[in-house]
């Protein structure tokens, strides 16, 4: 499976592609039973709530779910800032690093 995490409904994913347009749906997807190949995560979602986080969340939020949950794709893409990227990355880098 191909997760496309994006809230704004002008941009659709290519056909090959599972909308998600929550992280809650995001979360649903990555907690089934199939492979997730791919994941693109879209950073700013609007004005959505995770519970039980009382603030808006981002697609940061799907990427604490999965290192919490340890549920990784075969590959991850992000459409953020380069800050957000690396600290996307520092957080899977250190929790592989502490399952070693």
């Amino acid at each position: 499976m191909r997760i496309w995490l994006d809230d704004d409904p002008e941009r659709d994913p290519p056909t090959t592609w599972t909308i998600a347009r929550t992280a809650d749906d995001a979360i649903r997807l990555l907690s089934s039973n199939e492979t997730v190949e791919v994941i693109s995560l879209d950073r700013d979602l609007e004005d959505q709530r995770l519970d039980p986080y009382p603030r808006e969340i981002t697609g940061e939020d799907v990427v604490r779910w999965m290192v919490v949950n340890k549920v990784f794709p075969k590959f991850i893409t992000f459409t953020a800032t380069t800050t957000t990227a690396e600290s996307v990355w520092f957080w899977i880098y250190n929790s592989c690093r502490r399952q070693m």
